[in-house]
């Protein structure tokens, strides 16, 4: 049974991040794991979070108001 690995930045989209995809034998997998490659698609989530910086939400009413004083 093949498997799919996973690398950031690619031209496929998985989970609404671009992806490298390859199918390889699980008994490669540690191979490609030390050079970057993901075994689960939901980690490319966590990868993506850390690259972005912080965004600042918008001030919520009674802080806004409070600036008015």
């Amino acid at each position: 049974m093949k498997i799919a690995i996973y690398k950031p930045g690619g031209s496929i989209m998985v989970w609404g991040v671009m992806a490298q995809l390859k199918v390889i034998d699980p008994s490669e997998l540690s191979e490609y794991v030390k050079d970057g490659w993901l075994d689960h698609p939901s980690k490319l989530l966590s990868s993506e979070v850390g690259d972005a910086k912080p965004r600042k939400g918008r001030k919520l009413k009674a802080e806004s108001d409070a600036d008015k004083d």
